[in-house]
């Protein structure tokens, strides 16, 4: 039975900020996972999402040392857990797929949002990764017929962010990526009337 667009419904993953709130939102995931009945097998393992916590958790706390090198440390357990997290979610999102009037249900009770797919979605900024490893294909709303998009990435969350090339199109490709690392994205749309301010900033985990 093909899956209506209608009934569709995307699992979201509202990831803290902060280390220790991440912390607490994957071990809410896992208690909402355990002995889920909609989940019997679940991947990855939730004793690997666990094990990636207790990881992250004690790379934090070696941080409030200030010894050199834990903060590295910590932002690489911070990847492997935000990395199993998606992996999660794509199964959860997988199961829900396959009862479309229990969808919403089903993603809830994994402990995540949804966001329900409208038959004809507006234009929004998007990011998915290309075939190559480390490259991101970015396609944005046009913003009039004759416009130019400046665009910008930032891989600390969006402390600092770095230029890319400016393109005459509402899209383009970010080769050369750290990875694995989550990469934020942003553009600015200059057409006719002058300059637009920069968008929302848009997160994807690069493997």
């Amino acid at each position: 039975m093909p899956i209506s667009k209608k009934r569709r419904v995307i699992a979201i993953l509202k990831l803290p900020r902060k280390v220790p709130a991440l912390l607490d939102f994957a071990v809410s995931v896992v208690k909402a996972m355990k002995n889920n009945r909609h989940f019997p097998a679940p991947t990855p393992q939730l004793a690997e999402v666990q094990h990636r916590i207790d990881e992250l958790r004690a790379a934090q706390a070696a941080t409030l040392d200030r010894t050199e090198g834990t903060v590295a440390l910590r932002d690489e357990k911070l990847v492997a857990l935000v990395s199993v997290l998606w992996h999660l979610r794509a199964h959860v999102e997988s199961v829900a797929d396959l009862r479309p009037r229990d969808s919403r249900r089903i993603v809830r009770s994994a402990g995540l949002a949804v966001r329900k797919v409208p038959e004809r979605a507006p234009p929004q900024f998007r990011a998915r990764l290309g075939a190559e490893p480390g490259t991101v294909i970015l396609l944005a709303p046009a913003a009039a017929r004759r416009s130019s998009y400046d665009w910008a990435f930032s891989v600390d969350y969006g402390g600092t962010w770095k230029s890319l090339p400016m393109t005459l199109q509402a899209r383009t490709v970010v080769s050369g990526l750290p990875r694995p690392a989550i990469v934020k994205f942003r553009y600015l749309a200059i057409t006719k009337e002058g300059e637009g301010l920069w968008s929302e900033a848009i997160a994807i985990f690069v493997p």
